[in-house]
């Protein structure tokens, strides 16, 4: 019964708060490619597969996805906001937040794992 009320709470949270408000945990990556491209990459990245594209805003670049529940966690968060440098290069901060509380090492278990799919998506070519 703990568990089904959890996922159900799980499952009624709202990624698009990450919009406005970064969470406390962000990496930072750079790419050489503009902002528009990598914003269009990352929507295509999120029509199929493991994380979904749960809200986005796309005169501020930001994208969140979103992971479901699994054996080990209720869900997270992946926001991530892109912007240009003071060298014309493309940030992307990539942040995560979980859908309810998590041990850390499970939080950057899969932060980790993200951010290693955003780096395949941005080499791989169209």
């Amino acid at each position: 019964l703990v568990v089904c009320i959890t996922l159900i709470v799980a499952g009624t949270k709202k990624g698009s708060a990450l919009i406005a408000k970064k969470p406390k945990q962000i990496t930072t990556i750079t790419c050489e490619k503009t902002c528009d491209d990598v914003f269009k990459k990352l929507v295509k990245f999120g029509q199929g597969g493991t994380y979904k594209v749960e809200a986005m805003d796309e005169s501020k670049k930001v994208i969140v996805f979103g992971e479901n529940a699994s054996a080990i966690h209720m869900g997270f968060f992946y926001p991530v906001y892109i912007s240009s440098d003071e060298n014309n290069k493309t940030l992307i901060e990539i942040g995560i937040q979980g859908k309810l509380k998590e041990f850390k090492s499970v939080v950057s278990k899969n932060h980790e794992k993200f951010i290693n799919n955003i780096k395949i998506m941005l080499i791989d070519t169209d």
